[in-house]
């Protein structure tokens, strides 16, 4: 009896164990990963702000400023000190970095610091949001209109901080067994049992493939020679291609610390960098940049003379000076001043240029608040 007692104690035991054990794997299980949370880097005072930094300055709820400073990015190209439009070899990219992108809100400051000297000009790029692609950018097309990438072109990209860095050891290879003209062809894209065969209508004029889904995993194709190798790259390079670009100048001494840029008023909502410091989203009167549409962030404002990429003012009627600043043009010309013309009664109180019409409305407009003395005083007989 004793020796029964004890093995069904014993069976006993052995299940609390056991139970107890498979309760600490659940629980082990269940346990929730920690949540890494990516948002712009900001100071909480002026004195920690580094030199030679732009920063956009935020007043919180609690009226509190944090400083933003501008996001450094891998880019491409130089900055063109002059007023240009699109420049398809200069653009900046963000990955897992995006979440760090700061905004400028209506209402916000982008302030300068720097103990040494200041910008006597500042140069404003905007860029087009120019959607996502694998990290590979510069291709241009062979004689049989393949996408390749040459190892030698200085405006080939790669984006490191993607999956795209495993073109790596094909450019090594395509360089070793050819150093003087080395290069790699793209032949097609898969996706499950989707091919795409390439050439260059799937490029843009920056020179990565276009049109491709963000977060996608796709086979690319390569070729050295007639040497076929695969990778597997994913579609989450965000892409953004210079649009324009404009001089402005202007700034106020905003503290002890740091001056205060300031910002055209003619700036649309976008992406900018300005003097080649970083990158910032910017909103021109939104409170949000969620569900902004694409087009209203890729707006642009410069007209151009035919056939050129130099602009010659705006739609809004800016011109741009002699110094390259876009400015109201307000030089008394003799076609200016005919313009003015239109907008000035004559003595017989008629308008130029106007149809009976409108010289009607904007007569009335003109006597009003007038007396009826004043009235019969103006009036013609």
């Amino acid at each position: 009896m004793l020796r029964r007692k004890l093995i069904v104690l014993g069976l006993v035991t052995t299940f609390i164990i056991a139970a107890v054990g498979c309760g600490k794997k659940e629980q082990a299980k269940e346990k929730p990963k920690p949540k890494i949370e990516i948002a712009p880097d900001y100071y909480t005072k002026e004195a920690d702000i580094p030199d030679d930094t732009y920063c956009i300055a935020h007043k919180l709820k609690d009226k509190n400023v944090v400083y933003y400073p501008l996001l450094k990015t891998a880019s491409m190209g130089e900055v063109e000190d002059a007023p240009v439009g699109a420049v398809a070899t200069r653009f900046f990219v963000l990955n897992k970095n995006e979440k760090k992108l700061p905004t400028m809100y209506p209402g916000d400051k982008l302030i300068y610091k720097n103990g040494n000297a200041l910008p006597d000009h500042f140069i404003w790029e905007k860029f087009y949001d120019a959607q996502y692609s694998i990290g590979i950018a510069g291709l241009t097309a062979d004689t049989n209109n393949k996408p390749i990438y040459q190892v030698d072109n200085e405006n080939t990209f790669l984006d490191e901080t993607s999956n795209a860095r495993k073109m790596k050891k094909i450019i090594q290879l395509a360089k070793q067994r050819n150093d003087d003209d080395a290069y790699v062809i793209l032949n097609q894209l898969s996706y499950k049992k989707e091919v795409y065969p390439l050439d260059s209508s799937h490029l843009n004029s920056t020179g990565f493939i276009a049109g491709l889904d963000k977060d996608k995993t796709y086979t690319v194709e390569t070729r050295l020679g007639t040497e076929k190798q695969d990778i597997k790259i994913t579609s989450n390079t965000h892409f953004f291609t210079e649009a324009e670009t404009y001089l402005a100048k202007g700034y106020d001494f905003l503290t002890d610390e740091v001056i205060r840029v300031n910002t055209p008023t003619y700036l649309t909502t976008g992406y900018y960098e300005i003097n080649g410091a970083g990158a910032f989203r910017y909103l021109r009167t939104e409170k949000t940049f969620e569900n902004i549409p694409l087009s209203e962030y890729n707006k642009t404002i410069y007209t151009y003379a035919t056939g050129s990429n130099t602009p010659i003012g705006t739609a809004d009627g800016l011109m741009i000076d002699e110094n390259g600043y876009l400015t109201e043009y307000i030089e008394n010309t003799k076609e200016t001043q005919e313009e003015q013309d239109k907008d000035i009664v004559d003595n017989d109180g008629a308008y130029d240029d106007l149809g009976d019409d409108e010289a009607n409305e904007l007569e009335q407009e003109r006597m009003k608040g007038l007396t009826d003395e004043d009235i019969q005083k103006n009036t013609v007989d």
